[in-house]
């Protein structure tokens, strides 16, 4: 058996921080060939995988297509910063950092062959934070939270042309609420002695 202990960041008695950010872009990605009803092969420009589906005409007949691209990006930027309220006694350190996803698709319906384009947007917030005492020599308190909260705005339909064209699929979403926070308390007793309590 084992025990696997994860601590945050905590601040100290110097101010300290941090930036940067993610990118990521449908754009950063390879090009795709164009569809074709003949299976496409690299030295046609593409190494996409191909699929197999039934044609919109004929009965029991099936081709190789390549599905378009989605338009997609997804940026992460984060921000910590930590440092003293009351130095060498009190201290604190927060960070932010957010998950912003935007896909954009373009189907085509195979009940009534129209062709939209549809959006959907996923954002995860995710704050972080904790505060530092050291009550005595001997005793230090500790304080964290996170608040985590997810919205999606919008489904996509299928790719392959399958969903219900009269879905409002713009007026479909997701709210999520993620909230938790500990406390503990170490205390050295001795040159031997230890206790530690978390909630």
């Amino acid at each position: 058996g084992g025990v696997i202990s994860i601590i945050s960041k905590s601040g100290s008695s110097v101010f300290h921080g941090e930036a940067g950010t993610y990118l990521n872009t449908s754009g950063m990605n390879g090009k795709l060939a164009l569809n074709s009803t003949s299976l496409l092969t690299p030295a046609m420009g593409t190494n996409a995988r191909q699929v197999l589906r039934l044609k919109l005409s004929g009965v029991n007949e099936a081709e190789t297509w390549l599905y378009n691209k989605d338009t997609y990006s997804r940026w992460d930027p984060h921000f910590q910063l930590g440092g003293p309220i009351i130095k060498e006694n009190l201290w604190f350190w927060g960070g932010y950092t957010p998950q912003i996803e935007n896909t954009e698709r373009t189907v085509t319906f195979r009940s009534n062959n129209q062709t939209g384009t549809y959006t959907a947007k996923e954002t995860t917030q995710n704050f972080v934070g904790n505060v530092t005492w050291q009550v005595t020599p001997a005793l230090r308190a500790k304080f964290s939270g996170q608040n985590q909260p997810y919205t999606q705005a919008g489904i996509l339909p299928a790719v392959d042309g399958t969903a219900n064209p009269v879905t409002k699929f713009s007026g479909i979403g997701v709210r999520q609420k993620n909230v938790t926070g500990t406390a503990g308390l170490d205390w050295v007793a001795s040159n031997r002695l230890f206790f530690s309590a978390k909630t």
